[in-house]
């Protein structure tokens, strides 16, 4: 019997993490997305470094009326934001997954789940 629960209670750490993995999933960008960032931020480092070969910079810039400069700065800057933004959910997101390993019945497994998704939602 012993065996059958841990077995059980393995089953319903996996679904639970699969479950909070998802939820977390959606709160960051688009992969595609974020590759287009990725690409602007590396734009930006060289321009800052005195190379102007930066062409998804400078059709931005010339459609918003900023220097080279003046953009390349606003996306080092969002991007040390983001950044920040995903290591905070990261975190919150391991913490959990921690907490479903210590978890020792499927009742406080579910009350992990149920939490998250109770502040998720509100």
């Amino acid at each position: 019997m012993k065996h059958r629960l841990t077995s059980d209670l393995g089953a319903l750490r996996l679904a639970a993490r699969d479950q909070l993995d998802a939820a977390y999933a959606a709160l960051l960008p688009d992969p595609r997305i974020q590759a287009i960032r990725d690409a602007k931020a590396e734009e930006a480092r060289r321009v800052l470094a005195g190379d102007d070969d930066a062409p998804l910079l400078v059709a931005e810039a010339a459609s918003r009326g900023l220097t080279l400069d003046a953009l390349a700065t606003l996306v080092l800057d969002r991007q040390r934001s983001e950044r920040g933004r995903r290591a905070h959910v990261e975190t919150a997101r391991q913490t959990l997954q921690a907490a479903i390993e210590a978890a020792g019945s499927p009742a406080e497994i579910e009350s992990i789940v149920t939490k998250f998704q109770r502040t998720e939602t509100s």
